[in-house]
């Protein structure tokens, strides 16, 4: 078409305005964001507009600023930037001024002023004025281009439907200008995407080189690259200067008129692509050259381009990023690294740099096959110190290379140091430290659960997760991780061994160390770990000898200037080291160590000015103390547990005992305010010499002493002043005002003053009588030390506690008024435990009012019971024989198992998993996760060590009982594993629904039997002891009684009828019986035992039976949900019933010809036989087991779970009622198929009024005047109702609700068990009394008040005024309420 061109020129010169000299520029660029510029935060408007899967997600905010000069451009970068945008404005005068026009009005708009308020002279807002307006332009034309990608998808399916509309003329047709149309759209939209996908290539672009630039091209005048720099810098201004371009031009476009640029578009005006394509030619030659002056750089300029980008990083971490660290901090592993080499006397070269050149150091550095490299030696070898030189040298490479290097070094003698979760918590805090982009890994964790993801019992399950995702990260950089002394970690040690073995088969790029003894426990743990390396000690005796050699030289050479040896002395020393050191610098270290150990003591015990006596009587008892106490302590917690005279008041002076316990500086150090020994080393040298400065036989007395006297001191009701009766522990305990914590300096003595009482030598009777000091503590104190252990979080501690004192008072006064006070009290805090573990405050409150009236610790507390608490329930005597509830499954628990010691629980739950509890404290000690499906059976193994499991997910699985790991799964069962039992020490067996009993090898972790012959599932196994053999017997529910023997594995006793499972019986006739099995049905004559007739075309299992009461007709039910009906005369069936929803349970025929059927989904149905058709639905209160009729089929009675339920055939089963004001008229809410509610006049005993639309109803109420009903349903509404027009005025979405009732003063206020219902506002006030939806808590105003333990949680209660009364068990329990006031 010649026309063509033509018109495509004509619109060029319309649309071009000044285009000639910018289209021949060689880059237009598109707007792509950052996630990060010059510290300015991301527009709230650009966040959901940007293009998915980009980087436009964030931005600057726009800014204004003066027009007036400033201060010439500090930065290269900006310089460099702000000369190609002023070339620019040279070059294309008409761009710049269309753009700096938009960008003007822009300004305008935000700020309301008129004048010109570009920043002309600084680089720096110009730029960020620039990429928000790019934003802001992305913003406004995103509809846009998401409308222009539907079109696109309708263009590539216009092929498809062309075809289709070909035989129809009209349609082909119309399809022909639509065609048109769309052919007409190709371009804009081709063009839309192309300059969204350049936008953010050219930003990115524009970072790079900003980065670069500012960075790489410094001026370093000593390097002689000055005129190659110069040339970079000029090129870096033409790039800039056509990714300006390419900028403005987008901005240009994303403001210019719609109706222009999408006829720009049609004619292909903006070479969008072409543009990015003659950027890329322009980077590569630039890249070109960069790389020759890459070349020529020195290593310092690489050096500080490298702390230039960590710098970068550090700065960008937010004050969110570093709380997250402060938490996640437990120590800086650096700190621990210099701490370790001054403490051993420094860091000696030649001790380490042997193993540089060892051959399997070399092949784990080199070989990317090699992950793990495995340090082994005996103690004293120095493998700590080793690896510190190791640290060293890969720090040294790490720079130049870029790598990670970050380590940990377990100590057993440091409880922050001693575990697997703080081995990793040291790992991860390096990592992130390192490369802040991974803090988002432990965010993500974090920000759901703050400094408590560090802190109790999943904490290794968080931290794992954490660790494993940070491996898992592609922007990992290559990294060293190193444990040193791995088996000094005392907890989870397992664990931790299991994760390295799994984490070196992650990242190629991170490689491990590990260094420990020789254990073969690891050695059978790191067997797994497929690309490892060992490096023995014991295998390079000749380095390690020179190293030692080496180390006896320094420390005798410190010797001899520390005590004047003269050149013999020296020598004799030197050569008695040397021949006695056997290669291990720990005997070396000792023997030095014990000398400035004694040299020590030595001063101790000269000192005679009268004016250190006191100090130095005071540093022996710190030492002492040190050695007898369970953990480090802090300065403050010492102060407690040291005899300072009281009219000093110097124990709570925390700089005095600092430097008291500087007095012990050879022996002590303070690390955090914590004191610990200075080494191992120490601790030992005093037990073995301690005698000579301190006596140790009274030392446990007097901590325990003092221990008592500091918590009668401080103990009191509510210590933290909470505002809150229920205030959780799970919230974070703070105190409410700045101050110091009163608890800090007793936290010690409150979980420990028992253990020292029981360590002392002879507890006397001023200790332990009726009338002794810790009688006088408990009867005074006993509920304020649970309280302080609830906001220390110990509460377990307590438990033991308890039961020690108990124990040892049972042996020395049996009779005693402490023992009868202990007694009730192991009871008191075993029953509430947990609530005084989540609210400490209800100890007073809740744990006091639900203890038995007779309770010793109820009586000797009553006055501590709050006065909110206006009328107490009246609760049981004495002690129920249940001790404790645990809680913490979240379903069923199927299965529960004690330890052979006693000392534990396990449990196996619905919810998949296994819980270890502490059968003394009743704590959950571990969860085991690894079944899919429910855990049917646990038991402990004979070695105490593992535990078995059998699920429905048709495994059994091992488990380490300390560690949690699951050290196997056997698989081999084909159906659910129903039990496991101990068969010997070395064997278990499983009996499984496939039919099979599985005999195991616990060690080979191999099935060594199977056992067959049943032919339905193996419910059940029992243990039988005869003859002095023991014998196990597996049961079945098949063909009669039908039992195992282990031992010969063949039936002892076998009685058969069917060939399968027997399931129903009835009787048929005189002499004639039916039975139901897996697929028939039998008639039997008693007399000759013969089958006369069976009904054979069963599919599924028949599990109940009924014969109709003519005896004509037999219906059987099915577990296919499914019932039939047979011709006993003819045996065909004659009806199949349909519609339950599970199994059929139990059937029974009706008069008048109707069947009525019972089943697993809850539901009772009446069926009528000849139709087959379902007449009534009962819909009862959980799966039915079973159901029977009266005699005139009037009534018929439902089997559940737990209780039986009578239900009216002709008027349903009445599940609520109430009665009106005046007493005329009854409400009744019917919880059967009817779906109704009924108002009856009770004086002519009619039904007035049908209510129809509501299900199962769980509580109805009358409005004071009697012209409306409210209903609670279990479907979650609450529907009211006027009772004359029989209509529903309101439906509310609530909740289920158990209790209603309407103010007596107004129609539109309907009380409710979880508060207020305003009917005129639709809405639930949470005013007044309530009980919560767990029914854990009742409740004021919403906000949860006093804690109901389990026992007396009920779905049923009363709530009048400030009265709650409810029912449990066959009790009606009142309590009466008043609003908490300052008495918490």
């Amino acid at each position: 078409m010649p026309s063509k061109p033509g018109f495509r020129n004509r619109f060029r010169r319309v649309f071009s305005r000044s285009n000639n000299a910018s289209t021949t520029t060689s880059s237009r660029i598109q707007a792509a964001g950052i996630k990060q510029l010059d510290g300015l935060h991301e527009p709230t408007s650009s966040r959901s507009t940007a293009p998915a899967g980009s980087d436009l997600n964030t931005g600057p905010v726009l800014t204004t600023t003066s027009s007036g000069p400033t201060s010439t451009p500090t930065s290269l970068a900006e310089h460099l930037w702000d000369r190609a945008y002023d070339d620019l404005k040279k070059q294309d005068a008409a761009l710049i001024q269309a753009y700096e026009k938009i960008l003007s009005n822009k300004l305008n708009e935000a700020t309301g002023s008129e004048q010109n308020i570009i920043a002309q002279h600084d680089a720096h807002a110009r730029r960020n004025q620039m990429r928000q307006l790019i934003y802001d332009g992305l913003n406004k034309t995103a509809k846009e281009a998401k409308v222009k990608e539907v079109i696109g998808i309708a263009i590539s399916t216009k092929d498809i439907i062309t075809n289709a509309v070909q035989a129809v003329p009209k349609a082909a047709l119309a399809w022909t200008g639509v065609c048109m149309a769309l052919e007409m759209m190709q371009n804009p939209i081709a063009a839309t995407k192309a300059n969204r996908d350049g936008i953010e290539y050219v930003i990115k672009r524009m970072n790079m080189y900003w980065e670069l630039s500012g960075v790489a091209l410094k001026d370093n005048a000593n390097d002689g690259l000055s005129g190659i720099r110069g040339e970079l810098e000029a090129q870096i201004i033409n790039l800039y200067k056509v990714l300006l371009t390419y900028e403005i031009k987008s901005v240009c476009s994303y403001y210019r008129n719609r109706g222009s640029v999408l006829l720009r578009d049609i004619i292909s005006l903006d070479d969008w692509n072409g543009d990015i394509q003659a950027i890329k030619a322009a980077e590569r030659v630039f890249h070109d050259d960069f790389a020759t002056f890459t070349r020529l750089e020195t290593v310092s300029d690489i050096k500080q381009l490298v702390t230039h980008v960590k710098e970068q990083s550090t700065a960008q971490i937010t004050k969110e990023d570093q709380q997250c660290m402060r938490d996640l901090r437990l120590s800086d592993p650096s700190d621990d690294k210099k701490r370790i080499e001054q403490t051993k006397g420094g860091l000696l070269q030649e001790s380490y740099t042997w193993v540089l050149g060892n051959l399997e150091y070399q092949q784990w550095l080199d070989s990317e096959d090699s992950r793990l490299l495995w340090i082994k030696g005996d103690p004293g070898k120095g493998k700590t110190m080793l690896l510190c030189g190791i640290i060293n040298e890969l720090s040294s490479q790490s720079s130049q290379l870029g790598h990670g290097i970050c380590y940990f070094f377990c100590q057993a003698t440091d409880q922050q140091l001693n575990n697997a979760s703080a081995a990793l918590r040291g790992l991860i805090f390096m990592l992130a430290k390192q490369q802040p982009s991974l803090i988002s890994h432990i965010r993500k964790k974090y920000d759901e659960a703050g400094k408590k993801l560090f802190e109790g019992l999943n904490t290794w399950i968080a931290l794992s997760d954490i660790f494993t995702a940070i491996l898992q990260d592609p922007t990992l950089r290559s990294t060293y991780l190193i444990i040193d002394a791995i088996d000094e970690c005392v907890s989870d040690f397992e664990k931790l061994l299991d994760l390295i073995v799994h984490a070196t088969g992650i990242n190629a790029g991170v490689k491990w160390i590990v260094s420990s003894r020789n254990w073969p426990k690891l050695e059978e743990r790191l067997r797994l770990a497929e690309q490892k390396v060992k490096l023995s000690l014991e295998l390079n005796a000749e380095s390690i000898s020179s190293a030692v050699n080496f180390y006896i030289e320094k420390k005798v050479h410190q010797l001899s200037d520390l005590k004047g040896y003269d050149e013999k002395t020296y020598s004799e020393i030197r050569d008695y080291l040397f021949s006695n050191a056997n290669d291990t610098f720990l005997w070396v270290a000792l023997v030095c160590l014990d000398s400035l150990y004694e040299r020590m003591i030595e001063q101790i015990i000269t000192i005679n000015d009268s004016s250190d006596s006191s100090d130095i009587s005071l540093c022996k008892q710190i030492l002492a103390v040190m050695m007898s106490i369970y953990r480090p302590i802090t300065l403050q917690e010492l102060g407690c547990v040291i005899e300072i005279p009281e009219d000093l008041k110097l124990s709570t002076d925390i700089e005095f005992l600092r430097e008291i316990v500087a007095l012990c500086g050879s022996f002590l150090t303070i690390r955090e305010d914590i004191v610990y020994f200075i080494h191992q080393s120490a601790k030992d040298h005093l037990s073995k010499n301690g005698h000579a400065i301190f006596p140790l036989e009274n030392v446990h007395h007097n901590i325990f002493s003092l221990s008592l006297r500091a918590m009668n001191k401080v103990l009191r009701k509510n210590i933290y002043e909470l505002q809150d009766p229920a205030y959780l522990t799970e919230n974070g305990i703070r105190m409410p005002q700045a101050g110091p914590d009163p608890l800090s300096p007793i936290r010690y003595s409150c979980v420990h003053w028992v253990d020292h009482l029981r360590d002392k030598n002879t507890p006397g009777r001023d200790d332990l009588g009726d009338d002794g000091i810790v009688s006088s503590f408990l009867w005074k104190h006993l509920l304020h030390w649970f309280e302080a252990l609830s906001l220390i979080q110990n509460v377990s501690a307590g438990v033991v506690s308890i039961a020690m004192l108990e124990t040892i008072l049972t042996i020395q006064s049996p009779n005693g008024e402490l023992l009868s006070l202990l007694r009730d009290a192991h009871r008191f805090i075993l029953h509430n435990r947990r609530t005084i573990e989540i609210a400490p405050l209800q100890t007073y409150s809740s744990a006091l009012i639900f203890s038995p009236m007779k309770s010793l610790v109820r009586q000797a507390f009553h006055r501590e019971i709050p006065s909110w608490i206006q009328e107490e329930p009246t609760v049981e005597d004495n002690w129920s024989p249940c001790l404790q509830t645990l809680e913490g499954h979240t379903a069923w628990v199927t299965s529960v198992a004690f330890s052979s010691d006693h000392k534990h629980i396990a449990s196996g739950s619905k919810d998949n998993t296994i819980k270890i509890w502490d059968a003394v404290t009743g704590v959950c000690l571990q969860t085991f996760e690894g079944h899919t499906d429910w855990v049917t059976s646990v038991i402990f193994l004979p070695n105490g060590e593992q535990i078995a499991s059998g699920s429905v997910d048709e495994t059994i699985k091992i488990w380490d009982a300390a560690t949690g790991n699951c050290d196997e799964s056997l698989e081999g069962h084909t159906g659910a594993v129903q039990s496991v039992a101990v068969l010997s020490d070395h064997q278990i067996v499983s009996v499984s629904h496939d039919q099979t009993i599985k005999i195991w090898d616990i060690l080979t972790k191999a099935c060594i039997m199977t056992l067959k012959g049943h032919d339905e599932y193996i419910t059940s196994r029992c243990d039988h002891q005869d003859m002095g053999f023991n014998y196990r017997r597996m049961c079945s529910d098949t063909k009669g009684p039908y039992c195992m023997d282990m031992l010969g594995s063949f039936p002892k006793q076998l009685t058969l009828r069917h060939t399968d499972s027997i399931w129903s019986l009835a009787i048929v006739a005189p002499g004639h019986v039916a039975s139901g099995s897996d697929d028939m049905i039998n008639i039997w004559d008693v007399v000759t035992g013969t089958s006369e007739k069976s009904f054979d075309s069963h599919s599924r299992l028949v599990q109940a039976m009924a014969l109709s009461l003519d005896g004509r007709q037999v219906a059987s039910g099915l577990t296919d949900d499914r019932i039939k009906v047979w011709d006993v005369e003819t045996g065909a069936c004659v009806e199949t019933l349909d519609g339950h929803s599970d199994f059929v349970t139990s059937i029974i025929f009706l008069k008048d010809g109707q069947i009525a059927s019972a089943s697993w989904d809850g539901m009772a149905k009446i069926w009528q036989v000849d139709t087959g058709a379902c007449v009534q639905t009962l819909k009862a209160h959980g799966a039915v087991y079973s159901i029977a009729s009266s005699a005139n089929s009037k009534y018929i009675a439902l089997g559940l779970k737990k209780k039986v339920e009578i239900w009216n055939l002709t008027k349903g089963f009445v599940s609520s009622l109430a009665f009106s004001m005046d007493a005329q008229q009854l409400v009744l809410g019917s919880g059967t198929f009817e779906n109704k509610i009924t108002i009856w006049n009770i004086a002519t005993e009619r039904c007035t009024h049908t209510l129809a639309g509501h299900s199962e109803i769980l509580s109805v109420a009358f409005s004071s005047d009697g012209r409306y009903v409210a209903s609670a349903s279990a479907d979650s509404t609450v529907k009211f109702w006027d009772v004359a027009e029989e209509t529903c005025l309101q439906t509310l979405e609530i909740g289920i609700l158990h209790r209603l009732s309407f103010d007596p003063t107004t129609n539109h206020i309907i009380y409710s068990d979880i508060g207020i219902i305003d009917l005129d506002s639709r809405s639930v006030a949470t005013r007044g009394y309530g009980i919560d939806r767990s029914h854990e808590w009742i409740t004021k105003d919403g906000r949860p008040l006093l804690w109901l333990p389990v026992p007396y949680r009920s779905y049923t209660s009363v709530i009048v005024d400030s009265s709650i009364i409810f029912c449990k068990s066959g009790h009606i329990l009142k309590i009466k309420l008043l609003d908490p006031g300052p008495d918490i």
